[in-house]
């Protein structure tokens, strides 16, 4: 049941870029530019490539608690 309920959600984000749901929060997309980070086991650079992630908002009552 859970994640037929987080499929609807993100199925809804990826068409309307946000989904906003009352007493509960806001879903959204958020785009990560391309960046580099660092391998600690090889001390070598890594290029991340950029990437959207869905992103949750709380009610501002929940952030709170």
């Amino acid at each position: 049941m859970f994640n037929r309920v987080f499929e609807i959600i993100k199925e809804g984000v990826l068409r309307d870029k946000y989904i906003q749901i009352d007493n509960f929060g806001k879903f959204e997309i958020e785009h990560k530019e391309m960046r580099t980070e660092i391998d600690y086991s090889t001390k070598s650079e890594i290029l991340i490539p950029p990437k959207d992630k869905i992103r949750f908002t709380p009610l501002f009552i929940f952030k709170n608690k």
